[in-house]
């Protein structure tokens, strides 16, 4: 076994390291109260990678108590603005490649070529937006963030169903035509 990467010698590192602790306190739940206010640091960090922020979400959803003190209004906002950036980043990246249209996308830039996004980065966002989804409120209804004091549970809920709605449609057809249709519906229902 390979020994773990130090913290700050490289961002990749730091962001590995930080990966790991973040799955740790989604493990434990609420037995992790103390590492609350880290994560919740973390999926309010921009400058931090999606997947890391992803994944502080979802501990916030699987350790947050009523006692936490974590603002749930700013982070189920953090959340929506987090899935929507980052299917705008994947559409973005993208174009700028300018990729051959035989990869298998018919998602169309302004010159008229295609934008094309490999079903793996595709699925990926899938993934993104189930663990979004399970952080405001974990499958069949239990208890996440959108279930805190402060949260608002209709709204939380509706975020949940059109995130895991927005999932199963890019895992189903992983495309970046998928990927814009899912933004554009995203962006109106999640306003």
């Amino acid at each position: 076994m390979t020994a773990p990467p130090k913290p700050g010698a490289d961002r990749v590192a730091s962001d590995w390291l930080a990966c790991r602790g973040l799955a740790m306190i989604s493990a434990l739940g609420p037995a992790a109260q103390a590492a609350v206010a880290s994560a919740t640091a973390i999926l309010h960090d921009a400058s931090r990678a999606t997947d890391v922020r992803v994944r502080a979400a979802a501990a916030l959803g699987a350790a947050a108590t009523a006692g936490s003190g974590v603002e749930v209004a700013k982070a189920l906002e953090t959340i929506r603005q987090l899935a929507i950036a980052a299917l705008r980043a994947d559409l973005a990246e993208a174009t700028r490649l300018s990729l051959d249209e035989t990869i298998g996308s018919d998602a169309r830039k302004a010159d008229g070529t295609a934008a094309v996004i490999p079903a793996m980065a595709c699925r990926r966002n899938a993934w993104r937006l189930v663990t979004l989804a399970d952080a405001v409120e974990r499958s069949g209804g239990a208890a996440g963030l959108g279930g805190l004091p402060g949260a608002d549970a209709d709204a939380a809920k509706a975020l949940a169903a059109s995130l895991r709605e927005a999932a199963g449609k890019l895992d189903a057809d992983p495309t970046a035509k998928t990927v814009g249709d899912v933004l554009q519906s995203l962006d109106k229902t999640l306003q």
